[in-house]
């Protein structure tokens, strides 16, 4: 199509050249970039709410750090939180903390807040398994019994969970008595072992009597059962007199003149 320009009146060639359709879609275009000039800055804000997974970042980081010196194997589980949970999204370090009174093993929940204009403190809940060696019965052991080598078998279990303690090593409770029967399978505890009773109550002994370089030896009778450095209440069968005396070995006591 040929197109006349009138040079008395150049806009009649603007109006040739720009079609009726166009002419209506230049208000919305204009429109458009308003809006985008508008907008544009808020591309680059911070979001309106904070990332839970950054939160969770925050906790997992945290006891990684507070198990560090850990020796045996470590599982860090951090939960999830509730996704209609919404916080003010934070403009700082996320700081995390253990509640006063928790420790950073087995079931804990971690504390995570936020000191910035909008402060807020959520907890998360978290989970630490550390696994090591530990004792175990081989078989089933009756109360009293004094503990040997092949009563006893290192197997690998979750620490945490052994809120009693635990024993690492089976030189530790060789020669050691179980105050109470365990199944076979059953963790070692401090708690369960005591040093040998070296007199049984009602047994015969020895009474040593010590001094000035002399050692006098008597026949005797434990009232008491008694472990090794205890004292115990004896019968000298010779006198009838009841004394006390210090256990020393297995049928041995010790007193000093």
């Amino acid at each position: 199509m040929t197109e006349y320009i009138d040079v008395r009146n150049p806009a009649r060639r603007i109006e040739k050249d720009i079609r009726p359709g166009r002419l209506r879609t230049l208000p919305w275009m204009a429109f458009y970039y308003c809006l985008s000039a508008q907008f544009t800055p808020l591309a680059a804000a911070l979001p309106e709410f904070q990332d839970h997974e950054s939160i969770r970042d925050a906790a997992a980081f945290f006891l990684k750090a507070k198990t560090a010196e850990q020796t045996n194997a470590v599982q860090i589980d951090i939960g999830r939180l509730d996704e209609r949970l919404n916080l003010a999204a934070c403009d700082g370090k996320l700081d995390a903390f253990l509640p006063p009174g928790s420790r950073a093993t087995g079931n804990l929940t971690i504390g995570v807040r936020c000191a910035g204009p909008k402060p807020w403190t959520i907890y998360v809940p978290a989970g630490v398994k550390v696994f090591g060696s530990i004792v175990v019965t081989r078989r089933a052991l009756a109360r009293g019994v004094t503990l040997h080598e092949d009563d006893l078998v290192v197997t690998e279990a979750e620490l945490s969970t052994l809120t009693a303690g635990y024993i690492e090593h089976v030189r530790s409770a060789i020669g050691k008595q179980l105050k109470m029967a365990l199944g076979k399978g059953a963790a070692l505890t401090p708690r369960i072992l005591e040093q040998p009773r070296l007199v049984r109550r009602g047994e015969r002994v020895v009474i040593s009597a010590q001094g000035d370089g002399m050692d006098i030896r008597m026949e005797g009778k434990a009232l008491a059962d008694g472990l090794q450095g205890e004292r115990i209440r004896v019968q000298n069968l010779g006198s009838r007199r009841i004394i006390e005396a210090t256990v020393t070995s297995a049928g041995v006591v010790q007193v000093r003149m």
